[in-house]
């Protein structure tokens, strides 16, 4: 899963229960030879975030799709010509 994909989402399962929240950050490391993500949650009304696997997170559709509708198109020419610049 792509780093920034995972701040739009914004439900997790913790013991069972979907949570609402954000996440705060996120964490990739390497464990026994794979790659092993972590995002630190903070739950709605909570004032500090808990680190839980990626798989607790559950995906919003609709809350991602809008995200990516927002976020500015950057094109590779784009970028080289202000790095040519």
């Amino acid at each position: 899963m792509r780093t920034q994909e995972l701040f739009h989402w914004n439900q997790c399962q913790i013991k069972g229960e979907i949570k609402l929240g954000k996440v705060l950050a996120v964490s990739t490391s390497q464990e026994w030879g794979e790659e092993k993500q972590q995002v630190c949650f903070q739950v709605e009304g909570e004032e500090i975030g808990k680190w839980i696997p990626v798989q607790a997170m559950l995906e919003d559709v609709k809350a991602i799709e809008v995200a990516l509708e927002t976020q500015p198109k950057v094109e590779t020419e784009d970028i080289q010509e202000k790095l040519s610049a």
